[in-house]
């Protein structure tokens, strides 16, 4: 895994994470930095939450031979898999479906190693810097920031050991313990990635951090300042839903938009103002509810509970079409028909296009 110099946002030697429990010995010893890499690998998605519901790790062959030499490979998965440290879910479907692996639970606490393979590291830093999008002046200024960032591990402990996972999870209370508490590992240890995406997210340890944990980051010893904008993503889509009834050529526009590896994710020029639209009174009266924060408010029913209801109001929102309920669409009708239509080739569209217009807001111009 690539690491960041947290004062100018580069690429510094590889470091691994290996699980602590692994003896090195049952490995042959050319194979044992590509094994360090791959459970790293493997083990840092998981901390991304870049798994499965089942825990699994979806990588692609190809991707993985790139590190780890062909005739090495196969031989090095299947012992692993074989002295129980991975699991495999045993699934490929060419073209849809890569093998899943995961670390099994009795190896998923680690400790830190650097590489010692000068040339395995700099194959890994050649690899992964072709695959990130280049960093720009703002990426290099937020990554500056990150090594003032300490975590308190005696109060990230103390809170760990009261979190559960949320209940619709399908991870063990156990589990999720220790996942929480490796991430709080990185951030300690200022092994900091640091990833923008082709959408303009970024992110770093600090983004993957759990809500419960944020008050245990530190700048000087001091804590930080968190600052949340209520119904900011249900905001952002009435934003698009602004520019999209704007004309008759922005539909297809804004449907048709591509995001390109590599390139500047972020609108080169900023947002327009949004007009009210006369004729569209209920996307007026949406925005406004949003900016008074009551979006959900005005949607519920006496009774329910409003985290259960956001997280059904944005799974709606953002999922296939099929998934929308009557509420949306009998309140605010012209938002249902925009995401609706926004989502008609590609479901997952509607997510992307509102994550670059909140990037390109918070990271491009704030």
């Amino acid at each position: 895994m690539i690491y960041y110099n947290a004062k100018v946002g580069e690429a510094k030697a590889p470091v691994f994470y290996v699980p602590t429990d692994l003896n090195p010995a049952v490995i042959p010893r050319g194979q044992r930095q590509y094994a360090a890499w791959f459970l790293t690998l493997v083990h840092w998605k998981w901390l991304c939450w870049k798994a499965n519901e089942q825990g699994f790790v979806n990588l692609k062959h190809d991707y993985l031979t790139r590190i780890v030499p062909r005739e090495v490979w196969v031989g090095l998965w299947r012992r692993l898999e074989a002295l129980q440290v991975i699991e495999t879910d045993g699934r490929i479907q060419p073209g849809h479906k890569c093998r899943g692996y995961r670390i099994m639970p009795a190896y998923q606490k680690t400790r830190r190693i650097e590489c010692s393979n000068k040339s395995l590291a700099r194959r890994i830093q050649e690899i992964y810097a072709s695959e990130n999008v280049p960093l720009l002046p703002v990426h290099r200024w937020l990554a500056g920031k990150l090594k003032l960032v300490e975590v308190d591990t005696a109060l990230a402990g103390r809170i760990i050991a009261r979190m559960q996972p949320d209940e619709t999870s399908k991870m063990s209370i156990e589990d999720y313990r220790v996942q929480m508490t490796e991430t709080c590992g990185r951030i300690a240890n200022r092994d900091h990635w640091f990833v923008c995406d082709r959408f303009g997210r970024v992110h770093t340890p600090i983004t993957s951090l759990a809500k419960p944990l944020r008050p245990c980051l530190r700048v000087d010893g001091k804590p930080l300042v968190g600052l949340d904008l209520a119904n900011s993503q249900p905001l952002i889509a009435g934003m698009v839903a602004r520019e999209f009834y704007r004309n008759g050529r922005a539909p297809a526009r804004l449907r048709d938009r591509r995001f390109k590896p590599r390139a500047n994710p972020y609108h080169r020029r900023r947002p327009r103002p949004s007009r009210p639209d006369e004729g569209r009174s209920d996307l007026e009266r949406y925005v406004e509810v949003c900016e008074a924060g009551q979006l959900y408010e005005s949607l519920m029913k006496p009774g329910e509970d409003r985290d259960k209801f956001k997280r059904q109001f944005l799974t709606m929102m953002y999922g296939r079409n099929d998934h929308w309920g009557n509420r949306l669409k009998d309140r605010y009708p012209s938002i249902a028909d925009m995401l609706r239509e926004i989502k008609r080739r590609d479901y997952r569209h509607a997510a992307h296009l509102m994550q670059n217009v909140e990037a390109t807001i918070f990271i491009h111009i704030v």
